[in-house]
């Protein structure tokens, strides 16, 4: 899965990733079918933009 926030400051946690807090413009790779969460720790909304291929789910 890859992903990218297009706003907002979310935090990502994947289990086999240590967590990390995403800016604008930021972007990361992981596999969809690994357990993950995201928090929004900014101040204001968060919005994240995902892209799965192959669909897994």
């Amino acid at each position: 899965m890859c992903k990218g926030p297009a706003a907002g400051r979310p935090r990502r946690q994947a289990d086999a990733q240590a967590t990390r807090v995403l800016n604008p413009g930021d972007g990361y790779y992981f596999d969809s079918r690994e357990l993950h969460r995201f928090r929004n720790v900014g101040s204001t909304k968060a919005e994240i933009i995902s892209a799965i291929s192959p669909p897994s789910y």
